[in-house]
C-alpha cells in the first residue's frame, strides 16, 4: 500500500506488491520507504537517507555486516553525488553501538 508518498516493505509482500513498490520508489511517486530488517537482505533501491532506529533486529543485536549493508543504499556510486545514514540508540546502548 501506498499512501501520499509513503510506503512500506517487509517479507510479507507478495511478489507483485513488492514489484509495485519498487517501480514507484524508481518513479518517484515512492518518497519514504520504511523497511523491516529485510532491508539488509535484499531491498535494491537507492536512498539518499538511511534512518535505522535500533541496533536490535528482534531480539539480536544487529551485526557490523548488516549495519554496512543497510548504510549501503544511502547515497548510491553513479546515481546520487551523497547520501548519508543516520543510527538511533538509546542512550545506555552507545557503547555497543560504536
Amino acid at each position: 500500500m501506498i499512501i501520499r508518498g509513503f510506503a512500506y516493505h517487509h517479507s510479507g509482500l507478495s511478489g507483485d506488491e513488492w514489484e509495485t513498490i519498487e517501480r514507484c520508489f524508481w518513479e518517484g511517486i515512492v518518497k519514504c520507504l520504511v523497511s523491516t530488517s529485510t532491508l539488509a537482505a535484499g531491498v535494491n533501491l537507492p536512498a539518499k537517507r538511511v534512518i535505522i532506529h535500533s541496533i536490535k533486529i528482534g531480539k539480536d543485536d544487529l551485526s557490523t555486516a548488516s549495519y554496512k549493508q543497510m548504510i549501503g543504499r544511502a547515497g548510491r556510486f553513479g546515481l546520487d553525488k551523497s547520501g548519508d545514514s543516520v543510527l538511533i540508540v538509546k542512550s545506555h546502548e552507545k557503547y555497543k553501538a560504536k
